[in-house]
């Protein structure tokens, strides 16, 4: 047997072992973000800072326009969506997991959901179309916006044949302690997209959104950014991240956006994912042949 003297010698002169210099390391997983901000459409996947690899195989951030969240914000203030959060979020106007639909000043119908509150311990509210004008407004506002040109470039990005919104709204909070770890998409062949962008965020608060990656003992936490999109696919799982907006009186306010291509291989699934919920207004979206396609074999979203 040979013995390496030396490394005995040093090991032996050591006080505490493992050395306190070694208990004060910690491995730091960090975002690696790009050089140049994205480019409307241009997809990215989300990778390690310290290796280039993956965080996980369908975590994405996609380019927006420029000034596309302030443009969705405009567009929910006019509806009095973003006044509406203060009463929901500060007033406890709803009950745990109640649902009103309301109208707007526009001829507009919309539903107000106070969402898993006690079982995900946050005051989440959804707030989403509920007839056909106010779906056809938000689609509109996407377009105006210049989405056609994200839902091309993903399209591309991900070889889909069409894709189609099957849901949209915003979804606002003030308050989150542990939320629940969980996947709004999965098993769609890969063609179903969870997409989440801000148009009010807390400036200088902790992480918003906890990703958790292939290697599940390891959770990336983020914060959204203007004018990005945090775009998840299949079997990610993810949750709102702890925090307290409540001392401030801020919240935070996202669009929460499920898009994909919804054919033959996956429309009973999509429409499980969707009608899971409830309510889930829109849900003969999911008959073939498709109501609705919103980008590929020349549709658009409507003008």
């Amino acid at each position: 047997m040979i013995v390496n003297r030396s490394f005995v010698t040093r090991l032996a002169c050591l006080t505490t072992f493992p050395p306190q210099a070694w208990k004060n390391q910690r491995a730091v997983y960090e975002l690696a973000t790009p050089e140049s901000p994205l480019e409307p459409g241009e997809v990215s996947q989300m990778v390690w800072a310290h290796n280039g690899k993956p965080v996980c195989k369908n975590c994405y951030r996609v380019g927006l326009p420029s000034g596309f969240s302030k443009h969705m914000l405009e567009f929910s203030a006019e509806r009095g969506i973003t006044k509406l959060y203060e009463k929901l979020l500060y007033n406890n106007i709803l009950k745990a997991d109640e649902w009103v639909v309301f109208d707007t000043a526009l001829e507009e119908e919309w539903y107000a959901q106070r969402y898993m509150n006690r079982a995900w311990r946050f005051n989440m509210h959804y707030v989403s179309p509920w007839d056909k004008n106010a779906r056809t407004s938000f689609l509109r506002a996407l377009r105006t916006g210049g989405f056609d040109t994200v839902l091309d470039g993903m399209g591309k990005y991900f070889g889909l044949d069409h894709v189609s919104f099957f849901f949209l709204g915003f979804m606002g909070v003030s308050e989150a302690d542990n939320s629940f770890t969980h996947t709004d998409v999965y098993a769609t062949g890969e063609k179903g997209f969870n997409m989440i962008w801000p148009i009010v965020i807390v400036n200088g608060s902790k992480p918003e959104l906890d990703i958790i990656s292939d290697d599940a003992n390891i959770v990336l936490s983020i914060n959204y950014e203007h004018d990005v999109a945090v775009t998840m696919g299949d079997w990610v799982y993810q949750k709102t991240s702890p925090n307290d907006y409540e001392d401030e009186g801020q919240m935070k306010i996202v669009v929460n956006a499920y898009v994909g291509q919804i054919d033959e291989t996956n429309a009973r699934m999509m429409h499980y994912i969707f009608d899971g919920e409830d309510p889930s207004p829109f849900a003969d979206q999911f008959e073939l042949p498709l109501k609705e396609i919103h980008w590929g074999d020349g549709h658009s979203l409507p003008k």
